[in-house]
């Protein structure tokens, strides 16, 4: 006989059960096979609604099996990618080189996992078969619209950051090929941890070759991206080489396939704030032309010049309504007349602005932080007084 709790409401059921800690829930569900299938439905949308994976290749196997089971494969909507630092790599280097009885405690406790999770995680899918398995897992999922790919630890140094930055580099050219390959339309593509460049301190950082894709690709990418609505990326345009002409056009254009975009958020250099290539990037975009429909712009940890990113404002006059600059880099003394067209011009109604450093390094502009639209004036206003008064203690 069946009992009262398997006689509940579905509905019913499914309220009681949300306020059950995960361990609990399961504990429930095994109860009887009554409540496990009452149960199934909403076990699965709270459980495999995100997924959060790495692109080793025990994981890439999971997700190919994960895809062929029709009931969960279905409610998966976002994919969460995992990119180890480089203390991770450095401890699974250890482990596959010496055994994982080896690692050292201290090292093995930076890493939450068994020593054969160590062992089985240093082995970085490079092949084809990696694509092709990731791309088919992809093709599993028909309502995943977002994948966001990032570190679980912050930035630790400048060489630190230059190893994991490669290691990342790898992980997103994978997926960009399998997103491809698969022909998934995603509606989101994000290297953050977090909504927004304000609150995220866990980008994975790719280097600056992985998005200069060559032109006959171009147009497959446009098809990719048909769909995509959000962007965040962050680019290590450290050590550019000098003969590589025109690479920001490459990254331009890569970002430009996404003519649907409604939110951009670029962190360029983000550990090495004095690099000037980063403006050139802006530069490309400034002359591309406009996203018809951006509506949200964020600029984090860049180097710019005022006059570029204020055509590039200028061209999306129409549509944006949210700006943020954090911890901009600017190289030139046209900031206030640009920090003016943003009062004057933009009709923006939510503005975050932090640290700008000018070309005089003694001279900082700080906002409160984020601003709704009555106060963006005033706030504006402010710094601009403030700059001109800093400039005129400091003197020539």
């Amino acid at each position: 006989m069946a009992s009262h709790l398997e006689r509940l409401p579905l509905e019913l059921l499914d309220l009681i059960t949300s306020y059950l800690p995960a361990l609990e829930y399961c504990h429930l569900r095994l109860v009887s096979k009554q409540l496990h299938t009452n149960s199934l439905r909403a076990f699965i949308k709270r459980y495999f609604a995100t997924i959060r994976t790495t692109l080793c290749w025990p994981s890439i196997c999971h997700l190919a099996e994960l895809s062929t089971i029709e009931c969960y494969a279905k409610e998966i909507k976002l994919l969460d990618v995992r990119i180890h630092n480089w203390s991770d790599r450095k401890t699974m280097t250890i482990a596959r080189r010496r055994g994982p009885e080896k690692v050292g405690c201290s090292d093995a406790n930076k890493f939450n996992g068994s020593y054969q999770d160590l062992v089985e995680e240093s082995q970085a899918p490079e092949d084809v078969d990696a694509v092709e398995t990731l791309a088919q897992a992809l093709k599993g999922f028909p309502n995943l619209h977002a994948i966001r790919i990032y570190t679980h630890a912050q930035y630790l140094g400048l060489l630190r950051c230059a190893k994991r930055s490669h290691y990342s580099t790898e992980c997103f050219m994978l997926l960009l090929d399998a997103l491809v390959e698969s022909k998934t339309k995603l509606q989101e593509l994000s290297m953050l941890d977090g909504k927004d460049m304000t609150s995220s301190t866990y980008s994975s950082m790719g280097k600056y070759q992985a998005f200069c894709l060559p032109s006959p690709r171009l147009p497959i990418m446009h098809e990719t991206f048909v769909n995509l609505r959000s962007l965040s990326l962050c680019i290590d345009t450290t050590n550019v080489s000098i003969t590589n002409a025109v690479w920001e056009n490459g990254i331009c254009k890569f970002i430009y396939a996404a003519t649907s975009l409604e939110s951009l958020s670029l962190e360029l250099d983000g550990y090495r704030i004095e690099s000037p290539h980063s403006s050139s990037i802006i530069s490309s975009m400034a002359a591309e032309g406009r996203l018809a429909r951006l509506q949200r712009f964020e600029l984090a940890s860049s180097m710019v010049d005022g006059p570029s990113l204020q055509r590039f404002l200028q061209q999306h006059l129409r549509t944006l309504r949210c700006l943020a600059l954090v911890s901009v880099n600017a190289d030139d003394s046209t900031w206030p007349t640009t920090l003016a067209f943003i009062r004057d011009t933009l009709e923006i109604e939510q503005l975050y602005i932090t640290t700008i450093h000018f070309f005089r390094p003694e001279i900082r502009i700080d906002s409160a932080g984020r601003v709704e639209s009555p106060l963006i004036k005033e706030v504006l206003t402010s710094a601009i007084d403030q700059y001109k008064k800093d400039l005129k203690l400091l003197g020539p």
